[in-house]
């Protein structure tokens, strides 16, 4: 096979690993999306597509490098054996795993920021309905003391 078809194999082979990392977590095969937050910022989820892009390219990136084939020449004739697609198959799941959880991370860390502002808006909420109460409680002494004269 010449070089390109192997890369090209490869490549699938990564992809094959994103859709088994995306089957395996616990969210499955979720399409891509935005997500606006509180904060007029959005992120984007990248959904099991992201991971077989990701899978795609980490396992070529992995093949070529790390891998038998980073000792070829581009006009090469190369035979693929099992190592290779087995070694594709897992950088792919692991690409795969790596840009998931990154986009987990930060997609939690904005989730963190979006709740920590409801909170400070719910306390100061909490805070006027308690002022607003204590004022009502000093009313009603008020006419109760009044009342009793």
């Amino acid at each position: 096979m010449a070089l390109w078809q192997i890369l090209l194999l490869v490549a699938f082979v990564g992809l094959i690993g994103g859709v088994v990392n995306a089957i395996f977590t616990e969210k499955g095969l979720v399409l891509p999306r935005r997500r606006h937050l509180r904060d007029c910022s959005r992120i984007l989820l990248p959904g099991f597509l992201g991971n077989m892009l990701f899978g795609a390219i980490a396992a070529v990136v992995v093949t070529g490098s790390a891998g038998p084939l980073g000792e070829l020449g581009i006009r090469e004739v190369y035979d693929l054996n099992v190592g290779i697609v087995i070694g594709a198959l897992v950088a792919g799941i692991g690409g795969a795993r790596i840009v998931a959880s990154e986009v987990d991370k930060r997609h939690g860390i904005e989730s963190l920021r979006s709740g920590a502002h409801t909170l400070e808006a719910l306390a100061k909420r909490m805070k006027e309905q308690s002022d607003r109460i204590e004022e009502l409680e000093s009313q009603i002494k008020g006419l109760k003391g009044g009342g009793d004269l």
